[in-house]
């Protein structure tokens, strides 16, 4: 063991290490601070503020779909209000069980405007894994694409404890959102 603390290599490497400290520790207790003075925007802060400053520009592009700044906002907003319709206050946990969509980003903004959390659930989860996964999120609202829902309803415990599951198909504009208003939530 001594042997190794002579070594000037590892003395070296120790030190380097070290000096790492202060630098991680300046740059990460500014950030720490603003985060707690509220200085930093959320995600939802910035897609908002780009919605007013830039509503044409392209936020969002998947394949074939296109969502501006203005849509995503007017998107969030209506999931908002499907949330809020459904239940959904201010520190609830909303678990989000979708494929990767122009929707799923809106959903999650959506969920984060009505002061909920949004616990994003991998697609690939089936029976206890998935119920262990939404225990943990402590999760009381599932938001589901169609496609994935048999393998949520597989989980009937799961499904029984739940305050509400929301079913969004192919085009959740027309179902989940079809009558929520496009107002500013």
């Amino acid at each position: 063991m001594f042997s190794r603390l002579a070594s000037s290599s590892w003395r070296s490497s120790v030190l380097a290490e070290l000096r790492i400290g202060p630098k991680a520790l300046k740059e990460t207790v500014p950030w720490l601070l603003r985060t707690r003075l509220r200085q930093i925007d959320s995600l939802l802060d910035v897609a908002l503020k780009n919605a007013r400053e830039a509503p044409h520009d392209l936020a969002y592009e998947m394949e074939h779909e296109h969502l501006t700044w203005s849509e995503l906002a007017n998107t969030t907003s209506r999931v908002a209000h499907a949330m809020a319709a459904a239940g959904v206050k201010p520190g609830d946990v909303v678990a989000l069980l979708a494929e990767n969509s122009p929707f799923y980003i809106a959903s999650v903004l959506g969920i984060s405007r009505v002061g909920a959390t949004a616990a994003l659930l991998n697609t690939n989860l089936r029976g206890r894994p998935l119920s262990h996964a939404v225990e943990v999120s402590k999760a009381n609202v599932v938001l589901v694409s169609h496609s994935l829902e048999p393998g949520l309803r597989e989980c009937d415990e799961l499904c029984q404890s739940l305050d509400r599951i929301l079913v969004f198909d192919g085009n959740p504009y027309a179902g989940l959102l079809g009558d929520t208003p496009a107002a500013p939530y």
